[in-house]
This record gives C-alpha cells, structure tokens and sequence, in this order.
C-alpha cells in the first residue's frame, strides 16, 4: 500500500463536489508519526483512508437548501448536495456556480450575476431602493453591494439621490441607452412571424401582421390558413386605415386627438357599401376599440369577409402595428368570434411584450 496518504485516500472514497485539489496538509498530517503519537508506518494508509471515510461520510448527498448565486429575487432557493458545502469549508468555495435552471450547465459569474439583479430589481421597482432595501431583496452583503453599486454609478447603470439615511437609488441614463440601441436593432416583422404563424393555427383563419403608413396599413407578415374559402393575404397589400381592422386597432390606442388628426388629413376612401367614412361613426368604432382593445372590419374593407384586429404596442406603449384575422362571413360564429378575440389578444400580448412592453394592452398617453 503506498505510503502517501492523500492518493490512497482518494482513491478508497468518492470525489468531493469541488474542483479544488484538497491542500497538502491533509495528507501531510493524516501519514506523519508526529500526529499520532505511537503509531507505526505500517498503518499510516490506514490512517488516511479512516479519513478519506469520515469525509466521505460527511459529503453524502444531503439536500441543504442554500441561495444558489445568480437567482433572482423570488425564485425557490435550489437544493446543493452538502458534499458541495464541505468541500466548499475545506478547501474554498469558488467564485463561480453552476446554475441547474441554464442549458448545457453554464458557470455564472457571480459579480455579474449580481449586478443583473440589481438592475432587474431596480428596473421592477417604480420608486428608487435604499442601499438596504437592496440588500435584503437580493441577500448581499451590505459591504459587497457597496462596491457593486459604485461600479454601477461610475459606469452610469445607477443614479445615487439624496444624501444620508434618505439616500435612494434608481436606474441611471446608461441603461436607457442600451434600450435605444435594442430598440432601433429590433424587428417587428422577424420577431412576428413565428407568432402569426401559430395565430392561424389555433384559429384556422388567415392572419396577418400591418403597419401604419400615413393613412394607409400594409401587410409586412402574414400566413394564410388552408380552408377551401379563405380571405388570401399578399405581403406588401396595401388599404386604408378606416377599413381596416389591424388599422382602426392601431388609431383606437393612439392619443385621441392624433387618431383624429390621421382621419382628417384627406377624404377616407369607400371600399364597400358598409366601409365607415363618417368621423362620428368612426369615432364611435375607436372608442369601442380603447376600452376592450377589439377592432373589428365588418365586410369594410371586402364584402363578404369579417375581420378582428388588435394592437401591437412598444417598449414605450405605443401602439406600432396591428394585427389582423380574417374570416369569410359564412365562418363568423359567436364562438368564432370569441375565440379569435382571445387569440388576438394573447398574440399581441406576447409581441408588445418581445418588444419591451410590460403593461396592460391600452390606449397610449397624449
């Protein structure tokens, strides 16, 4: 049996959850005759695999459950086998954690992690956090929090307000700009298709994704449903925005006064005999559609064929585009009906929210 102590011991136990090579010491001290008085070489492998034993023993799989570094505020603390803690006392936890919830076992950062926390909880709060506050929410310690912050400041992600016992932090300009560059990066049409695509399944309709141009709505994306009579969708289609259910959605959220200002600037074109082209009408249609979100297209814009819209809005709750559903008149049921008005308002829900809005679908401030 070898004379090395820490080799043997290894070998008769299984592996610590931790990467770090265990310290010298052990072995040194758990084979040296000085630290047992009296005992001979012949048993000094043995000594060391009683110890290889007992930490073993020790580092059995127990379920501790311990804030795991990089969770959020409010997610379930997640179960770290106690082997882990061990290893973490002897020999130094690392700076670093393997996080369960991410794909294919990614390491955190710890520091970064952090700092993301801080940044989400400041972003989820509507008044600035006290230093404490902050510390609490997220469980850091005060001493490292105030280092993290000061990197915050200094890189402009946070804005210190007040002075002493009333002093307050917020989010700072640096974050905005980030924003400014995501949003102007950002493609509706690209983030939309996939969303469009799944709209027409569940309703079995043609569905479509517009945008306002002037007076004017044209179809950027859109995916037509395979029903023998069907409403056919052309990328580029252009109509007017008072026929139009994806348009009369998108004036319905806009400030009133702009909505009406859209309306005036020329002569609203007639596409059937039910097309709305009267100002108190249509005004009657657009307040219909700021409370509950709905627009409908009753053979407005083609005879024979109902449509249902909503509203897409952005990261700042305006509303940038509409979407749409056409359904021949022969097909619009009440529960049609009640089934397209959920799945337009769950669809334009999760495109407004792919876009940085987080609020309720309503319509936008003056």
């Amino acid at each position: 049996m070898p004379r090395s102590g820490w080799p043997a011991a290894r070998a008769m136990a299984p592996p610590l959850a931790c990467s770090a090579a265990a310290p010298a010491w052990i072995a040194r001290r758990a084979d040296s005759p000085s630290h047992t008085p009296g005992a001979s070489s012949g048993i000094r492998p043995a000594r060391s695999a009683i110890i290889a034993r007992n930490l073993s023993a020790a580092a059995k799989p127990i379920a501790w459950s311990i804030p795991c570094c990089g969770t959020r505020p409010g997610r379930p603390w997640r179960a770290v086998p106690r082997q882990g803690l061990i290893a973490g006392i002897l020999f130094g936890m690392p700076n670093t954690v393997r996080n369960s919830d991410c794909k294919g076992s990614r390491i955190l950062v710890k520091s970064a992690t952090r700092a993301l926390d801080v940044l989400e909880l400041l972003a989820a709060r509507p008044e600035a956090m006290a230093h404490g506050d902050i510390a609490r929410a997220l469980r850091i310690p005060k001493s490292s929090l105030t280092d993290l912050l000061g990197t915050l400041e200094h890189r402009h992600y946070v804005v210190r307000e007040g002075t002493g016992t009333a002093e307050r932090m917020r989010l700072g300009p640096a974050v905005l700009g980030l924003a400014g560059v995501l949003l102007r990066r950002t493609d509706v049409t690209r983030l939309a298709q996939p969303v469009i695509a799944a709209l027409m399944a569940r309703t079995g309709e043609s569905a479509a994704l517009v945008l306002r141009d002037g007076a004017e709505v044209v179809v950027v994306c859109k995916e037509n449903c395979n029903q023998p009579i069907l409403y056919s969708l052309q990328l580029g289609e252009r109509g007017p925005v008072n026929a139009s259910a994806g348009g009369k959605a998108i004036l319905g959220l806009l400030p009133e006064a702009e909505a009406e200002a859209i309306l005036a600037a020329g002569p609203l074109p007639r596409l059937t005999a039910l097309t709305l082209t009267e100002p108190a009408a249509l005004k009657r249609d657009l307040a219909a559609v700021a409370r509950g979100g709905i627009a409908y297209s009753r053979e407005e814009m083609i005879e024979g064929i109902v449509a249902m819209g909503h509203a897409v809005l952005d990261a700042t709750g305006r509303p940038c585009a509409g979407l749409s559903v056409g359904v021949p008149k022969v097909r619009f049921t009440r529960e049609k009906e009640a089934l397209l008005a959920e799945a337009l308002r769950e669809a334009a829900a999760e495109i407004s929210g792919m876009l940085g809005w987080q609020g309720a679908l309503r319509r936008a401030a003056a």
